[in-house]
């Protein structure tokens, strides 16, 4: 007999939206509209990745770790639950642990990747109602000078009520809120993998497993 909560479950649902980023087509689809870029093709897509830098600091676990064929590095969270007073500090330190462990000894910095990091909230986490708010370093004196480090960091925002994006990244969002658009060829095919996972039964098991270690944890 299946879990009903399990059932239940939406994209929002960590386990699930891990396993979706499996699919590296669909993976790179939303990183395309996202982004609004094309993406060639994903090289690497892992899900539920630890990066530990040393035995006593402190471990990450990312949600979806994605390279592309730039060798650009690309972190996807999904965040369902308010984290928007620690969201900052936990950003910067999610970028500085995928930093050192982007450069091996002897490499030059100018070989250090590319990394964007998105975090796909349900939530939003400054209350401006913006469905995007993205954010690269720039110089306080002088607004138009960014300090091109290669970084950028996307919070996406899924109760957002701005119109300043594409419509496909707002059939996303509304996805996100539970609210599935027809017509939508991305949409039912993210539906459709959700579905599909639903029915195995090793995934519901391994659902539970994680939910009550999210627990103890």
């Amino acid at each position: 007999m299946k879990n009903k909560s399990f059932e239940a479950a939406g994209i929002t649902d960590n386990y699930l939206f891990q396993e979706v980023m499996h699919d590296k087509e669909l993976c790179k689809e939303l990183l395309e509209i996202i982004l609004d870029v094309e993406i060639d093709h994903i090289e690497e897509a892992k899900t539920e990745s630890s990066i530990k830098n040393t035995y006593q600091s402190k471990g990450i676990r990312v949600d979806a770790y994605v390279k592309d064929e730039q060798n650009a590095v690309y972190n996807i969270e999904m965040q369902a639950s308010d984290i928007s007073i620690i969201l900052p500090q936990r950003i910067r330190y999610y970028q500085s642990c995928m930093d050192m462990n982007s450069l091996l000894s002897g490499q030059y910095y100018t070989e250090l990747n590319k990394l964007i990091v998105i975090f796909i909230c349900t939530f939003d986490p400054f209350g401006l109602q913006y469905n995007q708010y993205r954010f690269k370093n720039i110089c306080l004196e002088n607004s138009g000078l960014v300090l091109d480090d290669g970084r950028t960091i996307i919070l996406l925002n899924s109760k957002g009520k701005g119109d300043s994006i594409s419509q496909k990244l707002k059939n996303f969002l509304k996805y996100v809120n539970g609210e599935k658009t027809q017509g939508d060829s991305f949409i039912e095919r993210l539906d459709a993998k959700l579905k599909e996972i639903k029915e195995r039964k090793e995934c519901d098991m391994n659902w539970v497993s994680l939910s009550a270690q999210m627990q103890d944890e």
